[in-house]
């Protein structure tokens, strides 16, 4: 179910989504925009045809996977009963009752402008992009193998930059040309991981140092280096 809202350049969005276990998801958007090229201070400078800055936020909603990936998973195994070898029926995927929507929230400040008669035009865009319970399913130990791990919301993601573009365009009698040009910036950066991302080196008492970081399959120690001092 979706509801927007909208005065003048004031827009409200409200989208309600519905899925297990976690049964309700509110995704919810604003944007605003103020034209400063119709307000009286601006036009007597003279100089923007159009000039317009704009601000807005907003979340995105993520469930793409599997109807019942929340539930424990039985399957058929074999086990030892009475020293031989049996079929049977066992579990092969634990639950999580706490899984939740994977969430996108992104902000973004722009500032839209044209200049001698509209010939020159331009779009500045700042955006910060957080994408939080990314849905993931981890290792588990090797004394569990025999299981499937349940998907959990365990990571987060940021993507944050700026982009601008800038383009000309006239005409020499009846030929109309035009050109553009766009730059930008980006850092995308793995902000958790299982809880606060760790990405350290430690020592211990013998003077080794160790790397740790919850950023592989399965924890905890990367490698070890030592070294000694000059």
């Amino acid at each position: 179910m979706t509801h927007a809202t909208c005065w003048k350049l004031i827009c409200v969005t409200m989208v309600l989504h519905a899925s297990p276990p976690k049964a309700v998801g509110i995704i919810p958007s604003f944007s605003a925009g103020w034209r400063l090229s119709e307000e009286r201070f601006v036009k007597k400078l003279g100089w923007f045809d159009n000039l317009k800055l704009r601000a807005s936020w907003g979340q995105l909603g993520n469930n793409s996977i599997g109807n019942y990936e929340w539930q424990a998973v039985y399957a058929a195994t074999q086990y030892v009963f009475g020293n031989k070898k049996v079929s049977g029926l066992g579990m092969s995927s634990f639950s999580n009752y706490d899984l939740e929507w994977e969430t996108t929230s992104i902000t973004d400040f722009g500032l839209d402008f044209s200049v001698l008669n509209s010939r020159l035009t331009g779009t500045i865009d700042y955006y910060n992009k957080v994408t939080d319970g990314i849905l993931y399913n981890p290792t588990l130990s090797p004394t569990l193998s025999y299981f499937g791990s349940p998907r959990q919301n365990i990571a987060e993601v940021t993507n944050r930059g700026f982009e601008v573009t800038l383009g000309w365009q006239d005409h020499i009698k009846d030929f109309t040309y035009g050109v553009s040009a766009n730059f930008s910036f980006n850092k995308n950066e793995v902000s958790k991981y299982k809880g606060k991302l760790v990405r350290e080196w430690k020592q211990d008492a013998n003077g080794k140092w160790t790397y740790h970081t919850n950023l592989v399959k399965s924890p905890p120690v990367a490698m070890n280096v030592s070294w000694k001092g000059i």
